[in-house]
């Protein structure tokens, strides 16, 4: 009996592996079809289908299909009412003449172009259109995002006490769009309490009486409260009222907020003593309901600016009929059209209106809004999704650690055995941090506990995790020049690689942004760290939110000035457009200026109009273009900024501050200053990402942003993962850290002395 029961659960362990291999199987077949129909099968049932929806709806079908032959079976079912003309089979065969039409007037050659790629509707650095079909420009789509009324209450008497919103909302809204009430306190450094709903959106169209409940900050100056329409659709609000009370043993008393109910117009017929932030394709309005007047808040039908797109800059414009063939999994291909023909009123040939009607009928009854990542087809889809766009439009496959089909089966393996939302966030971040852009940032809107961390910032030093910079007074535990030898048990140095192993970009930004969120985690959770001059480890709490962490961090440099006679300091991270225009007479003849932008620039590039000698017209922006799958026959939009000189021309010895920190618009500027060199650059380099991005949502709530294009030197030469390189390097030591210096300043008024 015991070699039986042995025996059995081998045979258990068997199937289950067996069972799981073709699962995962299922998944990438599935993942790498939806990836070829979505973005490169023109078919109008295609264009109008809820991507996001099916999704998950496929992934529920195929996913546990137990053979080959019904893997096939069940793809084509899934896909044939949005491709009619595909065909999947070991070996598929193609008559061109299925997707011939007889009907001469049917003569329109359609296909997909991209340039970059379209995601959440369209837009001018990046979009998809279909060639002779209509297109809808980015006016239409920009307005549907966000639409609060909000109120603002003095928080005079209310310091350190408990408050609750109570609400009262229904809704009629899209998949994807929600209704939600929100509470914020403001302090004077940053923000205190804040709680949006996020994780919770209202959705139902039935009303129901809502609450936020959180605690006046000490040092709080204002309370913000109000209600909002996230995308598309209608909102109703009956009445917004405020409570307080000292402790959880008192009742709650109601606050004197004017016009709580919402009954008071003013003079635009809208609810007095509120604020409303007007935009495009909305509207506020009073709407008569079964309780009575109740506010509502609308996103209107936009004017129709679609146009039919017949003419593109791109050279490889396929043929009509132009067929694509492409293996799905080993044994399994698919043969589908990348062109096809069509007419005004529809693409050729036009699908089984049943069949498309029954997948539109199931797509209904999925909703993404109540979806989260603890449910397995909502990782798969997020996983489906988040591949395609970077197998297909991604520009900088060329330095990534490792291929898409790689990429893919890891992702799969690990969404498969995570089992929960925060978990699967992980897995997003460790698919993307093998594809090396800085720009990438995974973030999950119901991660809202490990946001606090300690109040100082961390830098390397020879190996070494060092203590900065304090940021509480009243944090005495740890000093400037402190090294950290442990973090809850592990040796630093080997936290912070664990860190960076799950953040995309080049070694000097992984660097940075791990020491970022080196001590990030829930509040509540204690920190224990060894420091090299005491005998002991500490234990420590976090006590500052990511928020605030981030504006203290901003304002660590010095401010901009005249710091020496004839010498003036310009931190760019702060210093506006119109400081530096004002302050140009004196730049002008200055003797030395020394520009920080260990950081990001504050909008105000228009200093190197000012150290330009002449006109550049230099193209270093290339955006993708295609109508191609798998990124063939890639061309390139390209772009460069285009400056003229602007007088008065500077002629003071100027140098600039660089490092690691340094990105995107930072690197846009810096190549200016390198490539005409019109500065000396001292410091590291920087974190080598640049270019727009175009980051996606997806279901669950993961946002994913990444870079869409491609960015080099002015020469043409490499900038990704390089960065601007210094021609200084300056190297911060324990000492100076200790002694409160900035070595990288130090070493500019040096140079100008």
């Amino acid at each position: 009996m015991k070699y039986l029961s042995l025996i059995l659960a081998q045979l258990l362990a068997f199937i289950v592996h067996a069972q799981n291999k073709q699962e995962i199987r299922n998944v990438e077949a599935f993942t790498k079809l939806y990836g070829y129909i979505r973005y490169f099968h023109p078919s109008d049932e295609a264009a109008s289908l809820n991507w996001d929806k099916f999704a998950i709806y496929g992934i529920s079908k195929v996913k546990n299909v137990t053979s080959d032959v019904e893997l096939k079976k069940t793809l084509y079912e899934l896909f044939k009412p949005i491709a009619p003309s595909i065909r999947i089979a070991k070996s598929p065969k193609f008559d061109i003449q299925t997707i011939t039409p007889k009907d001469k007037n049917i003569n329109k050659n359609i296909f997909w172009f991209h340039q970059g790629v379209g995601i959440n509707n369209t837009g001018e650095t990046y979009f998809s259109q279909r060639f002779n079909r209509k297109y809808t420009t980015e006016k239409e789509s920009k307005g549907a995002q966000f639409f609060p009324i909000s109120y603002d209450l003095d928080s005079k008497g209310l310091n350190g006490k408990f408050i609750k919103l109570v609400g009262k909302m229904k809704a009629d809204v899209e998949d994807g769009s929600s209704g939600h009430f929100w509470l914020r306190v403001d302090k004077k450094n940053g923000m205190g309490f804040f709680n949006n709903m996020n994780n919770n959106p209202i959705v139902s169209n039935k009303w129901q009486n809502y609450s936020i409940e959180g605690k006046v900050d000490n040092d709080a100056l204002n309370i913000y409260f109000g209600a909002f329409l996230a995308g598309k659709g209608k909102i109703w609000i009956d009445s917004i009222k405020i409570f307080k009370r000292s402790n959880n043993n008192e009742n709650w008393s109601l606050l004197p907020v004017e016009n709580a109910d919402l009954k008071l117009k003013n003079a635009e017929g809208l609810p007095d003593k509120w604020f409303y932030n007007k935009k495009d394709n909305y509207s506020y309005s009073y709407y008569k309901d079964s309780i009575g007047p109740v506010i509502q808040i609308a996103r209107v039908k936009p004017i129709d600016n679609s146009k039919i797109i017949d003419s593109i800059d791109y050279k490889n414009i396929p043929k009509p009929l132009s067929l694509y063939n492409a293996e799905l999994v080993k044994g399994v291909n698919v043969i589908f059209p990348i062109s096809v023909y069509g007419d005004a009123s529809h693409t050729y040939p036009k699908g089984d209106s049943n069949a498309y009607n029954n997948l539109y009928n199931a797509l209904i009854h999925v909703n993404v809004n109540n979806k989260t990542g603890d449910n397995l087809n909502v990782r798969f889809a997020d996983i489906v999704i988040t591949w395609n766009i970077f197998k297909h439009f991604f520009p900088y496959w060329q330095d990534a650690s490792s291929d898409p089909i790689s990429i893919l089966h890891t992702a799969v393996v690990h969404a498969y055995n995570v089992k929960n939302s925060l978990d699967f966030e992980k897995t997003l971040m460790q698919l993307t941090a093998s594809l090396n852009d800085g720009h990438i940032w995974v973030s999950y809107k119901g991660d809202t506990l490990n946001r606090w961390q300690l109040p100082i910032s961390l830098t390397i030093v020879d190996d070494h995790i060092v203590v900065d910079k304090i940021f509480d007074s009243t944090f005495s535990d740890l000093q400037s020049g402190d090294v950290i030898e442990k973090i809850n048990g592990i040796v630093a140095i080997q936290y912070l690689d664990r860190i960076m192993a799950e953040i995309s970009g080049s070694k000097q930004w992984k660097q940075y942004r791990a020491l970022n969120i080196f001590t990030n985690g829930a509040k509540q959770n204690p920190i224990v760290l060894k420091i090299d001059r005491m005998e002991n480890p500490i234990t420590m709490n976090r006590n500052m939110d990511s928020y605030t962490y981030y504006t203290r961090t901003k304002k660590a440099f010095k401010p901009s000035g005249e710091i020496k006679p004839g010498i003036f300091y310009l931190n760019l991270n702060t210093i506006s457009k119109d400081t530096i225009d004002q302050w140009m007479p004196k730049l002008s003849t200055a003797k030395g200026i020394i520009c920080d932008l260990r950081g990001y620039p504050n909008g105000n590039h228009n200093l190197i109009n000012h150290l330009l000698t002449q006109k550049e017209d230099t193209k270093w922006m290339f955006i993708p273009k295609t109508t191609y799958p798998d990124q063939k026959n890639i061309e390139y939009l390209e772009l460069g900024w285009n400056m003229d000189t602007t007088n008065p021309h500077i002629n003071a010895k100027v140098i600039f501050l660089i490092d690691g920190r340094s990105i995107s618009y930072a690197e846009s500027y810096m190549g200016f200053i390198k490539d005409f060199k019109l500065a000396t650059i001292i410091g590291q380099p920087t974190a080598g990402t640049n270019g727009d991005i175009n980051p996606f949502n997806l279901p669950g709530g993961y946002t994913i942003s990444w870079t869409g294009m491609m960015v080099k030197n002015h020469d043409g030469s490499k900038h990704h993962l390089l960065g601007i390189l210094p021609d200084i390097y300056v190297n911060r030591s324990i000492d100076g850290i200790k002694q409160g210096k900035d070595e990288y300043l130090d070493k500019a008024l040096d140079l100008l002395n």
